[in-house]
């Protein structure tokens, strides 16, 4: 059993390197974005309940929360799936065989690694720290549970 059915082998170079390719380029993103979004919500539930003195109180309601999930989900999916494209698709797939820097990225692992996922987290941590404290200061300081 398989996934593809290919009548001719020469078929096989353009969904190995072009579509494999892209495939790569999109799934780094993903892990990416999904690490990056959850780290903000998480932290700025985090930082509510210090200052709550983790009393078990929420800052935001429950559909919020699924909304903000299902919303950057939806989001991310629509734009990678249909609209992101880092290489031109309208090139014969004989010129991807002959275009190895393309696929530099993907051999330096630059695209998934370590070091981009944790620049990331620290990005995610520095927009919740704005976001919440810019929230914060908006509504007053009467908002939060004394302890």
């Amino acid at each position: 059993m398989s996934d593809f059915s290919f009548g001719q082998f020469r078929f096989l170079d353009r969904l190995v390197l072009h579509h494999g390719r892209w495939f790569y380029y999109r799934l780094s993103y993903f892990f990416i974005f999904f690490g990056w979004k959850n780290v903000i919500i998480t932290f700025i539930i985090f930082y509510f309940l210090t200052e709550s003195a983790f009393s078990g109180t929420f800052n935001y309601t429950e559909p919020c929360y699924l909304l903000y999930n299902s919303f950057f989900g939806i989001v991310m999916i629509v734009y990678f799936g249909l609209y992101d494209q880092d290489a031109n698709d309208d090139l014969e797939p004989a010129l991807w065989k002959h275009l190895p820097e393309i696929y530099a990225q993907i051999k330096k692992k630059e695209l998934f690694s370590y070091k981009r996922y944790f620049t990331w987290f620290g990005i995610g941590i520095l927009m919740s720290l704005f976001i919440y404290f810019v929230l914060r200061l908006s509504v007053g300081a009467d908002v939060a549970v004394d302890p």
